[in-house]
């Protein structure tokens, strides 16, 4: 379950897991803008599940987790199992994902856990240094 947000609009900090459907109701019908993203969303989400099996964490973050009326984007960090194809069809719109899902994605292979840990710790924080929480979807 998805927490409420704090008073500076954020999630609690930490990691959140949620379904599709959570996010939907608490972050993608507000607003036509959040209604839009929420449709990349769920086409990036609908990708990724064909490879759900080379998928290790989907994480979620950006002004569509915060309490914001118009967010332009979502943040997401990707990990992936070292048998994840770089090559495929579906890495390739994984590599335009701002054109085809409104979405900034940072992909990962298990290997680089130190870099995907600094970029959560980088995410968990505001530009004044505020905790905030990320949202880990459930595929």
């Amino acid at each position: 379950m998805i927490p409420r947000s704090n008073a500076d609009g954020y999630l609690p900090k930490g990691i959140h897991k949620a379904a599709l459907n959570e996010i939907k109701e608490r972050f993608g019908s507000n607003s036509l803008d959040r209604k839009e993203l929420f449709e990349g969303l769920q086409s990036l989400a609908r990708l990724l599940r064909k490879h759900k099996k080379s998928i290790k964490i989907f994480l979620l973050n950006g002004s569509f987790v915060a309490s914001g009326e118009s967010p332009k984007d979502f943040d997401c960090i990707l990990i992936v199992q070292m048998d994840f194809d770089f090559g495929s069809p579906e890495a390739e719109k994984l590599r335009a994902a701002k054109e085809l899902f409104g979405a900034h994605l940072f992909i990962f292979t298990e290997k680089d856990v130190s870099r995907y840990h600094r970029l959560v710790d980088f995410f968990g924080h505001d530009r004044d240094q505020k905790p905030k929480g990320l949202v880990e979807v459930v595929l």
